[in-house]
């Protein structure tokens, strides 16, 4: 290869080198003697070589090409042998190695920057993000099933058995890279962590600039410049880009030249565009100062922090007399002060707030534009049908086009307020309802969900809609109070007063009663009829005991309370709690009505995670439905399963003596999806012994979160498993209901509603 420098010793490396330069889209002459022949293609080189000079050594080499080649293998050995010795299967399978380890990295990072892209160029909300990540990895996985099912049968007709196609749809499921990928960036935590450490990006800061005339509050990104700088100049090229422009800058004084600005305050250009609007302004009260008294004017106003033309009403007079007549400065100072200026939070008067409050009267008058909707929507109200997913999105765009021809940025109240109207009108064709008449939640929190997601989507562009701030604090006392704990929780009785004509030491006597009864008789003692009336009356002391600060431990209360940790009444307990239904027949119905839906729900699309629950319940000959409909549950939300539930075999005294969490589990006896038998433990204690029914084990757990004021997880929060106690009530979460439970509501609703009519 003309021009080329290259060195090596042995007659192996001379031949790679050669293919390297074919791989560069090269021309490369044979490196023998009288042999004239050219290659741009490796394979006809390689076989040329195996053809032509299989028995050629080094001595056979072309002259120019001995200048650089230093023989230190034997004269005698030849190319094939060299060839045969040093270059077969490892260096192909190197060659194949290498390029899947490229592709697999080059396909995450290629992900990484979509997802990036969406963020920062499209800014795009975290949740619009993730329903694209979601629908997409749905898409990725029908796709997969459609192939893997294709492939089964061409398999099965080739003559394979059921065992070893199963293992081959298994080890190509394992190699998804999208899977693979996704896994590591499908949350928005996870996805800034990777951002940050793979690709250095600097996240902007919000600044909050205050309240318009419109009533509008106003917001700026701030792009923290030496953070974004410092991994950029960190490259080499950029550095040696950088210093080839400012050849005079030494490089340890390269970054303090960028963090000092004096790069850009020599920059005539970019300092004259950065102080456009003030010399506009201080042109139109001096049209005649001179260019050069105003040229040095503006480097004076730069050099005590001057930006922009709005700054100028902070500047005073003796700044500006070393360049402009008393007369001059006041003239300027005048017309600066009397502009018109964005409010603040500090400087806003209650005219102003009065003002932005009234803005909401727009739903007064706001009207459903039913009559733009589109023609599949029109045909199921008419029928009292649920529409499809396809045409309810339409619906959602046409209301979301008509409400931000009034209000722009509407906040997540005003889409319950236009969601409430939409159900209220026609609740058979857009309530949260199963087909069996079951509401779900509120009844219209998926809407509100799509309209909100809606409403992110078309304002990724404004600043404004990306985030809100708190309002002010109002002067009503009334407006400050906190919501008590029965609206944060929906503990309806969280704490009582006492009885009427009781007192607490009546009460504790009829505490110490009860506590005598369990020592004679154990747990059995609560069938008792007086028992239930005993636990009730003393409900107010219970409530004490458990809401105390310092909370009690497990333990404690078990002593006090012992039947407070008996099945039935932990039931009545959560239902004098809620003031509401019982949580043992409420569970119980939804699995046995609800049940067989959600499993063929995912029977329709699993995921690697799902399908193996799956299987595990067709491949038993007497599964129990509870257990597999929580188990698909939490593959479905990626959580795992020892977060609620554990497996074991032996007696409540032996599984105290394993280590047991902390944070409440049902603790299972024998295969999960086959065993009945159940108990519970809740900080390491084994609280409830062994009972059947799954579902009634389910309904104590929960009822047990609420009973003894314990918290989620966050890690497991979309499922129902807790990690720690606290002496007051759970905060609730600003949204009604998960983003990710409501999409899962909603499908199961169509699922119900369009799969399941026959």
């Amino acid at each position: 290869m003309e021009g080329c420098q290259f060195e090596c010793s042995y007659l192996k490396g001379l031949i790679s080198h050669l293919k390297d330069h074919i791989k560069q889209g090269r021309k490369i002459n044979c490196p023998f003697r009288r042999c004239e022949k050219t290659f741009s293609v490796k394979s006809s080189f390689a076989s040329h070589l195996s053809r032509a000079h299989k028995n050629s050594s080094v001595g056979h080499l072309h002259e120019t090409v001995l200048v650089n080649v230093h023989e230190t293998v034997r004269p005698s050995q030849s190319l094939d042998t060299t060839l045969n010795a040093n270059e077969p299967e490892v260096c192909e399978s190197d060659e194949v190695a290498g390029v899947l380890n490229v592709d697999e990295t080059l396909f995450f990072n290629n992900l990484t920057l979509f997802y990036l892209k969406l963020q920062a160029k499209l800014l795009l909300p975290a949740s619009a993000i993730q329903t694209i990540i979601e629908e997409f990895q749905e898409i990725h996985d029908l796709g997969q099933s459609h192939v893997f099912a294709k492939l089964t049968e061409k398999l099965a007709v080739i003559g394979l058995d059921d065992t070893t196609i199963k293992t081959l749809i298994q080890e190509l499921r394992k190699d998804d890279l999208l899977i693979a990928c996704n896994r590591l960036l499908r949350t928005d935590q996870r996805r800034k962590t990777v951002f940050k450490n793979s690709l250095s990006y600097v996240e902007p800061v919000p600044l909050y600039l205050g309240v318009n005339e419109s009533g509008k509050e106003c917001f700026a990104q701030c792009i923290p410049l030496k953070e974004t700088y410092w991994p950029f100049l960190s490259l080499s090229q950029s550095r040696k880009q950088y210093e080839k422009v400012h050849f005079r800058l030494q490089t340890q004084g390269l970054q303090e030249n960028i963090w000092d600005g004096q790069v850009v305050l020599q920059n005539k250009l970019i300092m004259s565009l950065l102080t456009e609007d003030v010399s506009a302004a201080i042109l139109a009260v001096l049209p005649n100062l001179q260019e050069q008294t105003l040229s040095s004017l503006l480097e004076k106003l730069a050099s005590i922090g001057v930006e922009c033309k709005s700054d100028l009403r902070l500047v005073k007079e003796e700044d500006l007399q070393e360049y402009l007549r008393p007369i001059q400065c006041r003239k300027l100072l005048q017309r600066s002060s009397n502009q018109p200026t964005i409010s603040t939070p500090s400087t806003s008067s209650p005219t102003d707030r009065s003002r932005v409050i009234d803005l909401s009267t727009w739903l007064d008058k706001f009207k459903v534009p039913w009559s733009k909707m589109p023609q599949g929507i029109k045909l199921s109200i008419n029928a009292q049908q649920r529409p499809t997913p396809r045409d309810r999105r339409e619906m959602i765009r046409v209301i979301v086009d008509e409400i931000r021809l009034i209000e722009p940025n509407p906040t997540r109240s005003d889409c319950v307020t236009v969601a409430k109207m939409v159900v209220k009108e026609y609740p058979e064709s857009f309530a949260d309802i199963l087909k069996d008449g079951t509401r779900i939640g509120s009844g219209f929190a998926s809407l509100v969900n799509q309209l909100k997601t809606r409403v992110e989507h078309l304002n990724r562009n404004s600043v404004i809609g990306r985030r809100r701030r708190m309002k002010g604090h109002s002067s009503s006392p009334t407006t400050n109070r906190a919501k008590g704990p029965s609206d944060q929780y929906g503990c309806i009785r969280w704490q009582p007063d006492c009885p009427q004509g009781e007192t607490e030491s009546i009460l504790k006597e009829k505490q110490e009663e009860m506590k005598e009864l369990y020592a004679r008789e154990g747990p059995a003692a609560a069938e008792r009829g007086h028992i239930t009336q005993l636990m009730e009356r003393t409900y107010y002391l219970q409530r004490k005991t458990i809401n105390a600060s310092p909370a009690p431990s497990i333990v404690e209360l078990k002593t006090g309370w012992p039947f407070l940790f008996t099945q039935k009444e932990i039931y009545n307990h959560f239902k004098l709690l809620t003031d509401s239904f019982s949580i043992l027949e409420k569970i119980t119905d939804a699995i046995e009505h609800r049940g067989k839906m959600i499993v063929n729900f995912f029977r329709q699309k699993p995921t690697n995670e799902v399908q193996q629950i799956l299987s595990r319940f067709d491949s038993n000959r007497a599964p129990i439905l509870a257990p597999c409909v929580v188990l698909l549950l939490m593959a479905h939300f990626k959580e795992h399963s020892e977060a609620l539930i554990l497996q074991a075999t032996a007696t409540p005294a032996d599984v105290e003596e394993s280590v047991l969490p902390d944070s409440p589990r049902l603790i299972v006896q024998g295969e999960t999806l086959t065993s009945a038998n159940w108990m519970m433990s809740i900080e390491g204690q084994v609280v409830l012994s062994s009972h059947p029914n799954f579902a009634a084990g389910l309904a104590a757990l929960f009822a047990s979160f609420y009973n003894f004021n314990l918290e989620y997880q966050k890690e497991t929060s979309t499922e129902q498993v807790l990690s720690k106690r606290s002496g007051k009530v759970v905060e609730k979460k600003k949204h009604s209901m998960n983003v990710k439970v409501c999409s899962l509501l909603r499908k199961l609703m169509d699922f119900d509603w369009l799969c399941m009519s026959v």
